[in-house]
């Protein structure tokens, strides 16, 4: 891919602050509201949990449910969210999620005011903006490469990654902060607000910016290519790329070790280890700077690797932070062991994941994209709750312990497996 779509050759009032950084203005306009979106998703990731609990005396089986929400939609729908995204405007999808998920949110507080808020209304509005989200993060993934040269996709995917890590680290903590102050089904109304704000920042962006790209693929002289032929297609390139499938194999079998970890890392700490829940807490907070640093520093490894490198590197980091978790059991100073493994956790994953969908967009046409980033999504994202029951059952049938030392021993064998093949990766021009 060479120069992003609609740019102009012509000079630039902004042109010398894009040689200094490599991106363009309209990327940072999409960035900027991009990261507000992700900090309202992670405020919402909290606030509802605490709405059904505090407000709506919720069992354990319904908070199980509603964290089941956060990943059906993108198994549910993430095929077809591809595929539509491929026939439409990625601007004009992102901006009406955008509307819908503040929309979706703002029930929340007026079903409150009227008293009638109640858990099947919660558990519906969660799905809503659950399908959003799938839409949203799956447009935003293709829509990048419309406004970024190919040379500066790693540098422009890092940049997201790092306010994703921030949001994460600062949303859930802004979000129980808030709660604390005032009712949690009212103070949610801040969510919509972000996602208004987002909607608004899109706005800014030219007319040119905002259409369809024109090498889209769905139609054959005048004959239109049917929806699930373009469906399959998106499938059908993900399998028949070697390149392709091993990045997806490769952030699959990880998120299935990954997802056990964080799945029983909480009774880890304080069963296994007999610490304090305020030392979870602290762990977990470290992993999240150390997603921070690692989205900061990818242009680091990306100076000196390709891509595929990077995601070896990123599988290195984790392995070797879960390694040290487990080694915490042996340990004088488990504090020492858990909080230095969960600074090369959180370091690795963004590491590996701005490499990913590196890969993705420089190996994948255009106009399959939105299809490509679906299909992968749906293989990665399908890994985690896969992971966490397959981990969860080891654990129930031989112990704790046990279970995060396998599932140590599992993504350094991931590493040592696809490692060799994702070196000799040089994501150079997109696949045929």
């Amino acid at each position: 891919m060479g120069a992003s779509v609609g740019q102009t050759s012509g000079p630039d009032p902004s042109s010398a602050r894009e040689k200094r950084d490599g991106l363009p203005t309209q990327f940072k306009v999409v960035l900027a509201g991009e990261s507000l979106s992700l900090l309202g998703a992670q405020i919402s990731t909290v606030m509802i949990p605490l709405i059904a609990v505090l407000a709506l005396h919720a069992d354990e089986l319904i908070l199980g449910i509603l964290s089941a929400i956060s990943w059906f939609p993108i198994v549910i729908f993430g095929l077809f969210a591809g595929t539509i995204i491929d026939r439409s405007s990625r601007w004009l999808i992102m901006a009406i999620c955008n509307i819908v998920r503040a929309a979706l949110i703002s029930v929340i507080p007026i079903l409150a005011v009227s008293n009638t808020l109640n858990l099947s209304a919660l558990l519906l509005v969660a799905f809503g903006v659950g399908i959003c989200n799938v839409f949203f993060d799956i447009a935003y993934q293709t829509y990048v490469p419309e406004l970024v040269a190919a040379d500066a996709l790693g540098k422009a995917n890092s940049g997201l990654e790092f306010f994703r890590s921030a949001a994460q680290l600062i949303g859930p903590l802004m979000g129980g902060l808030l709660a604390t102050i005032y009712r949690p089904e009212f103070v949610v109304s801040i969510t919509s607000i972000t996602f208004l704000i987002a909607f608004s920042a899109l706005l800014v962006l030219p007319s040119r910016f905002r259409v369809r790209p024109v090498n889209s693929d769905s139609m054959i002289g005048h004959k239109r290519i049917s929806f699930i032929t373009e469906l399959r297609t998106g499938l059908s390139l993900v399998w028949k790329s070697s390149q392709i499938r091993l990045v997806v194999l490769a952030g699959a079998m990880v998120n299935i070790f990954a997802a056990g970890v964080s799945a029983l890392f909480v009774l880890f700490v304080t069963r296994s280890l007999g610490l304090d829940s305020s030392v979870f807490g602290i762990t977990v907070a470290v992993a999240g700077i150390g997603a921070l640093v690692g989205a900061l520093t990818f242009r680091c490894w990306a100076n000196f690797f390709h891509e595929g490198t990077c995601v070896a590197v990123g599988l290195l980091s984790t392995g070797l932070g879960t390694v040290l978790v487990a080694l915490a059991v042996f340990s004088n100073r488990p504090m020492v062991c858990l909080t230095v493994g969960q600074l090369f956790v959180g370091y690795g994953s963004p590491v590996m994941n701005i490499s990913l969908v590196t890969l993705r967009q420089r190996l994948t046409p255009l106009a399959l994209l939105g299809r490509v980033n679906a299909s992968a999504r749906v293989a990665i994202m399908s890994s985690l709750p896969l992971g966490a029951l397959l981990v969860s059952g080891l654990a129930e049938a031989t112990s704790t312990t046990t279970a995060i030392w396998v599932s140590a021993v599992g993504e350094l064998a991931v590493l040592l497996i696809l490692g060799p093949f994702l070196l000799r990766i040089k994501a150079n021009e997109p696949t045929s």
